[in-house]
């Protein structure tokens, strides 16, 4: 049957921040999800009781429901109800229902130890959103870009994995391109960095990467989330303590 909902997404208010990040990357791609602040949801719910809504929602809207465990939310009653709906309809599927995202190693009752999860400590949620978006078989939405467009969306990007992961990296962007230093001091001497420029849009946009000791390769007729799996895995080597 078709579902009302891509995702629902249940979680402590304590990570808010967080999810709504996640929710904002999903909107812009199109994915249909429930929030509890989308405008719209809450027009939906009011007037409505809350808990045989929720119910029915955790239980039956939705392809799968992104589970954002913490030990706040192992505490909270809402969340409780919401787990217990959702465990209801994974109990009765063969495949996967419950997409987990930890933000720490909570037990959650019901939840095998076994399943696979996502560690909301290393991935952005830009990351989150996409898995989300890889896991329901879509594809990202690929609008028409000016070059000022793909420079300015492909920094934002960059800024936000480097921000979440507090890296010193230093990511500007230029009329022409994306620069790319490992620290201010690199940055002030424009030395030892990474050069970005734009080569074409259609059908999406595509970049070369002009490598100083930043990636592991020069980038050529790359995407979007090709530099960003690479900036990824620096990242990721940065925080081991291992040069890239």
């Amino acid at each position: 049957m078709e579902k009302q909902y891509d995702v629902c997404l249940s979680f402590a208010g304590e990570q808010r921040d967080y999810v709504k990040k996640v929710y904002d990357e999903l909107i812009k791609n199109n994915i249909r999800v429930f929030y509890d602040q989308d405008k719209d949801i809450e027009t939906y719910l009011w007037g409505k009781n809350l808990y045989e809504a929720l119910k029915e929602i955790y239980k039956t809207k939705a392809l799968y429901c992104i589970m954002f465990v913490s030990k706040e939310y192992a505490q909270k009653t809402w969340t409780q109800h919401e787990k217990r709906s959702a465990f209801s309809r994974a109990y009765t599927e063969s495949e996967e229902y419950i997409l987990p995202v930890r933000f720490d190693n909570t037990e959650i009752p019901g939840l095998d130890d076994a399943t696979c999860y996502l560690d909301a400590n290393v991935k952005s949620p830009y990351d989150i959103a996409e898995s989300t978006i890889r896991k329901l078989g879509y594809e990202r939405n690929n609008k028409s870009y000016t070059l000022e467009e793909a420079i300015s969306d492909l920094a934002e990007r960059l800024k936000s994995k480097v921000n979440f992961a507090q890296s010193e990296m230093v990511i500007i962007k230029t009329d022409t391109g994306i620069k790319i230093f490992k620290n201010c001091n690199d940055a002030d001497q424009e030395a030892y960095g990474a050069f970005i420029y734009c080569t074409g849009l259609v059908p999406e946009p595509e970049y070369d990467v002009i490598n100083i000791n930043v990636f592991h390769t020069n980038l050529t007729k790359v995407k979007c989330q090709d530099i960003l799996d690479e900036i990824n895995e620096v990242l990721c080597n940065e925080q081991q303590n291992i040069l890239p």
